[in-house]
């Protein structure tokens, strides 16, 4: 087995899969996200994230700049931008 394949495996060993139903409910009233990216934020708001990072305009874009659950949502553009101010 080469590092690669090593490092992956123990990578995934640490993982733990989610489902956005498991970890909140409802949504604020007028959010709305699709089910296939509901993870992706239930994934934030278990690990106690304050930013969740997206360029995911279609779905996420409506949301920028907004505290959903304690979690601000951004552009890494935008994360790096005050960042570096």
């Amino acid at each position: 087995m080469n590092v690669q394949q090593e490092r992956l495996e123990r990578l995934v060993e640490t993982m733990e899969i989610v489902s956005g139903s498991t970890v909140f409910s409802p949504l604020p009233a007028g959010f709305n996200l699709p089910e296939k990216d509901l993870p992706i934020l239930a994934a934030a708001l278990l690990i106690q994230a304050t930013h969740l990072l997206t360029g995911d305009k279609q779905h996420f874009g409506p949301y920028f700049g907004q505290v959903i659950f304690g979690v601000l949502i951004q552009r890494p553009t935008e994360y790096l931008r005050e960042k570096v101010e």
